[in-house]
């Protein structure tokens, strides 16, 4: 487990970083539909 202050701040940034750019519940079958037909074609 990490208890340094810089290693929780940098993970938390990426975690916030990561829920920003997300898809919504809704969108994300949608886009791994499209990616799946990408990858066929």
């Amino acid at each position: 487990m990490h208890d340094a202050a810089r290693t929780v701040a940098a993970a938390r940034d990426d975690y916030d970083l990561l829920r920003a750019n997300a898809l919504s519940p809704d969108a994300t079958p949608a886009m791994i539909t499209s990616l799946l037909k990408e990858f066929r074609a």
